[in-house]
């Protein structure tokens, strides 16, 4: 859920650089939550494995503002037996760009 993320930040949060960043997240919450801004995933590589059983899971990925993939290796793989998209924003505003590849597996 959005109270205890893998990794919260608040206001913006920019991932990006050379390597791989992967997410196994087996207690029932999201993998990346940014609250009051954007998350910008870019010219990287990331992975999410979330597992569990929880009735209250929100998205794996949420940004209050936009969010922008570009140049990225995204792959998640939501295993929670429950509601919530892969990918979510607020405002709404959700772009994937450049060459942005998007691997998104689901149990529910």
């Amino acid at each position: 859920n959005m109270k205890s993320p893998a990794i919260l930040a608040d206001g913006n949060l920019t991932i990006e650089g050379e390597g791989d960043l992967t997410l196994l997240v087996t207690a029932c919450h999201s993998a990346i939550y940014v609250r009051n801004g954007k998350l910008t995933i870019q010219d990287t590589t990331l992975k999410a494995e979330v597992t569990g059983e929880v009735r209250d899971a929100d998205d794996l990925i949420m940004a209050d503002k936009s969010v922008i993939l570009s140049h990225a290796e995204v792959t998640l793989n939501d295993e929670i037996a429950c509601g919530g998209a892969a990918i979510g924003s607020r405002q709404l505003n959700i772009s994937i760009t450049n060459g942005t590849h998007l691997s998104i597996s689901s149990k529910s």
